[in-house]
């Protein structure tokens, strides 16, 4: 493997820069969502906040979705916990189809005091608009996108057209509008 793919800048090293590429973008997509959005003359009833101020330097983005208005970290953590049910791999417990079949796949994690503390989530909670005094009992519900392919970009690069990271956040934004009850 490594005559084909040598561990160096050019072999392995460029898979990896097109999957941190590949994660930023899907960041940058999240950061905009409202702002493309009413471009098109959509509103939206939610926002997407990415946990992290700055781009991630990973190929996992971790945020959160809210309802705008909505001040209940209770019900912004039950909104993400519905997203995160239909885009798991468990999906298929239910009734739905087999997890192979579906296009994309979402973990999550919460975060929770000891390992986080009041202080350190202070900043994504304004940002959320939610109350604070709720995070020692609730916790937040994180969501994570872990992009795990370098030709998301590499395509891009040479010139073919894909759609991957825009079709993922727009299978995002319609379940959400499907649990707040919208078209």
């Amino acid at each position: 493997s490594h005559r084909m793919i040598p561990p160096n800048r050019d072999g392995y090293g460029e898979i990896v820069r097109a999957s941190l590429l590949a994660a930023r973008e899907l960041y940058e997509r999240l950061v905009h969502w409202e702002h493309c959005s009413k471009a098109n003359r959509i509103e939206t009833r939610f926002q997407f906040l990415p946990v992290a101020g700055p781009p991630p330097d990973t190929n996992i983005v971790c945020f959160v979705v809210n309802e705008k208005g909505n001040r209940s970290l209770e019900k912004m953590n039950a909104l993400g916990e519905a997203v995160y049910r239909h885009f798991t791999i468990e999906a298929e417990l239910g009734d739905r189809e087999y997890s192979y079949a579906q296009p994309f796949f979402i973990s999550r994690t919460r975060f929770q005091q000891p390992q986080y503390s009041s202080r350190s989530v202070a900043g994504l909670l304004a940002r959320a608009d939610v109350d604070p005094s709720d995070y020692p009992a609730q916790g937040i519900f994180v969501l994570r996108a872990t992009v795990m392919s370098p030709y998301i970009v590499l395509a891009a690069e040479t010139g073919h057209k894909q759609d991957l990271l825009a079709d993922f956040v727009e299978a995002l934004a319609g379940r959400i509008e499907s649990v707040l009850g919208g078209p």
